[in-house]
């Protein structure tokens, strides 16, 4: 009789236990990252007697989660994918929606000012057609600033953004090498609280959200953690100790975030994140943000480049060159050194040149009459001139009288749409003039006149390069008189102020003459003995709108970006580079939340809590206790009827 309750009371204990593991289920339906728990249950060792084994009842052996660890795994892998996918969905989002706003049209702000300077050209000594040229001039450096700005804004708070996750991480890190601590006080995992070991899988699974990492399990449920997709050398969390990630901007490109793993007193570089938010964030960095920034810096560089390389030419009601109407100096910082000469420094952006922001110096020697343009990190990259060099993207322009010794030094300060200025403020000095004019003589025979192509400034060559680029420009100055042969088929310059002959050539019909960086045709028949003149003494320079044509021509012109279309086309494309990123991002967003889908499904049918099975075992454990209990009754039953007999 006392196997029969002993087995009774075994019941009865083992079921309050299974009911209490199923009561704490249901309890927990709704906690993140529980996993269901069920009680294991074994029967006891059975009883020899008279030959016979007997049944000694049931034990509660222990209560396991319901715990795959592939499952697990697959699923932090996933979510870490979704989120680097969806953090960078988001911030190309915002570059969307900061280029769609209509306010903040570049294309808009460049078309305006196009329109002032046709407007010019329609009556090109009016002040206030001017003065509104000159306006839109602003307003457009503005735009530029303003977009700028903007894009700086979302550049400061993406970097604020990893370095809060960054920290986060280092907290969750922190978090988990304490549980090891606790769990390491236990040799095997069956005896560790489920409770730690939930707690453990949500801080990986939280730290997986933000940087892709692998978890590998010791004997007793302790984890080591590492960052990437496979196991490696960068611990985050090794044993009951965490390492930290930092970030810093880099020295040589503050755009630039580095992230670094601290172990111990050393540091190394961390390996490009494969995963969550933090990889998210670096890569929109890397690829959306500084594709859009030096594709809107180059559109800044050609627009500039341009629009000064044709205005420098003109001339203005004062009858002087037109000087540059805007300017990119600010892109570098100048610090001169401890100099003795008046030398000044003058810098822009190249057009069509990519500006690496390298560190430069700058200094002049009296031996050789050169400056010298180093990159200051490695002083074998340079170059050499007297008054103008490139290097890295950026031409330095120089004037002034140096010494020996003197230097400067450039620090990059500014991306190109940042530091566009608008440069001209007097009406008067806008070059909406031609620096030639061209007519034929009265005594031709012929009625062909002289058609003014275009101008340029002289190229460079080893006789002028020394006395600097306004000089050359002075070159369009000289007066000359074309004077053809008896047959019509030769031709001379000569200089008007010396009567000296300066060149010769054969003209065929159809042809140009070119000098000086003019270039003329003809729109008949020469015969003998024409002539015809070519003047640099524009004398109706506030009147006169040849410059302002040939300025008003770059907004349509298709080969200014190397054949990649006018100002609108490649700002569009632009904004077209930039839509395409953003449906590639929502297109790996969208696949990788059904890989999550796919992975959570997984995970809930494992290790979630099921309300309909949790039912059915409470109702099966309760019958069982019941029963349990019925056992217990009987043999109280019995032990009393032997006690009744006499």
């Amino acid at each position: 009789m006392a196997d029969l309750l002993s087995t009774g009371i075994s019941g009865v204990r083992t079921y309050q236990r299974a009911l209490a593991t199923v009561g704490n289920n249901i309890a927990n339906v709704d906690t993140d990252g529980y996993s269901r728990q069920r009680l294991d249950i074994a029967d006891k060792t059975s009883v020899n007697e008279g030959g016979l084994n007997i049944g000694n009842g049931v034990t509660a052996v222990r209560v396991q989660r319901s715990y795959d660890s592939f499952v697990a795994e697959n699923l932090r892998s996933s979510q870490s994918q979704l989120s680097k996918h969806q953090t960078t969905l988001d911030y190309t989002t915002q570059l969307e929606n900061l280029l769609a706003d209509q306010q903040l049209s570049l294309s808009s702000s460049v078309d305006g000012f196009f329109a002032a300077v046709q407007e010019v050209s329609v009556s090109p000594s009016s002040g206030s057609a001017r003065q509104n040229m000159l306006n839109l001039a602003q307003t457009t450096a503005s735009q530029f600033n303003t977009v700028g700005a903007q894009l700086a804004r979302i550049e400061q708070t993406s970097y604020n953004d990893i370095q809060a996750k960054v920290s986060q991480l280092n907290q969750f890190a922190s978090q988990l090498a304490n549980i090891n601590s606790s769990l390491n006080k236990a040799s095997n995992i069956n005896k560790q609280p489920n409770q730690l070991l939930d707690l453990r899988d949500t801080l990986i699974q939280d730290m997986s959200k933000l940087m892709r990492v692998v978890a590998v399990e010791r004997a007793n449920g302790s984890v080591d953690v590492h960052m990437g997709d496979v196991p490696s050398g960068q611990y985050l969390v090794q044993g009951n100790k965490s390492n930290r990630v930092t970030i810093a901007r880099s020295a040589t490109n503050p755009e630039e975030a580095v992230l670094m793993a601290t172990v111990g007193n050393s540091s190394q570089a961390l390996n490009q994140p494969v995963g969550g938010s933090i990889a998210g964030i670096a890569e929109f960095r890397g690829h959306a943000l500084t594709s859009l920034r030096n594709e809107l810096d180059a559109l800044v560089q050609v627009f500039v480049g341009e629009v000064n390389a044709a205005h420098t030419l003109g001339i203005d009601a004062q009858g002087q060159f037109g000087g540059d109407l805007f300017s990119l100096a600010n892109i570098y910082a100048v610090t001169p050194g401890t100099n003795t000469g008046t030398a000044a420094v003058t810098l822009s952006a190249v057009p069509n040149a990519t500006i690496d922001k390298l560190a430069m110096n700058l200094s002049y020697s009296s031996s050789t009459g050169l400056y010298t343009l180093a990159d200051a990190a490695d002083a074998a990259q340079f170059v050499t001139g007297t008054s103008e060099l490139t290097l890295a993207g950026v031409k330095v322009t120089l004037s002034g009288v140096p010494q020996d010794g003197d230097s400067f030094s450039l620090t990059s300060n500014k991306r190109p749409i940042d530091a566009l200025q608008a440069l001209v403020t007097n009406h008067t000095h806008i070059a909406s003039g031609a620096p030639v004019s061209v007519a034929r003589t009265s005594v031709n025979t012929s009625a062909t006149r002289m058609v003014l192509e275009g101008y340029s400034k002289p190229v460079a060559t080893a006789a002028n390069t020394a006395i600097g680029a306004p000089d050359r420009r002075e070159a369009l100055r000289q007066n000359i008189d074309i004077e053809f042969a008896a047959d019509a088929t030769a031709y001379i310059l000569k200089d008007v102020a010396t009567g000296s002959t300066i060149a010769s050539g054969t003209y065929t019909p159809g042809s140009t003459i070119e000098h000086n960086g003019w270039k003329v045709s003809f729109n008949g028949t020469i015969e003998a003995n024409d002539s015809f003149t070519v003047r640099g003494n524009n004398t109706y320079q506030a009147g006169d709108n040849r410059n302002l044509l040939s300025l008003i021509s770059l907004q349509g012109n298709k080969d200014i970006f190397n054949g990649g279309g006018d100002f609108t086309q490649v700002y569009t494309d632009t904004i077209s580079h930039l839509g395409s990123s953003l449906v590639q991002s929502a297109v790996g967003r969208d696949a990788q939340q059904i890989i999550v889908d796919q992975a959570q499904a997984k995970r809930d049918e494992t290790s979630a809590v099921s309300l309909d099975e949790e039912a059915a075992n409470l109702l099966r454990f309760q019958q069982a206790y019941q029963a349990s209990a019925q056992i217990i009754s009987t043999a109280n039953k019995l032990f009393d009827t032997i006690l009744d007999i006499r």
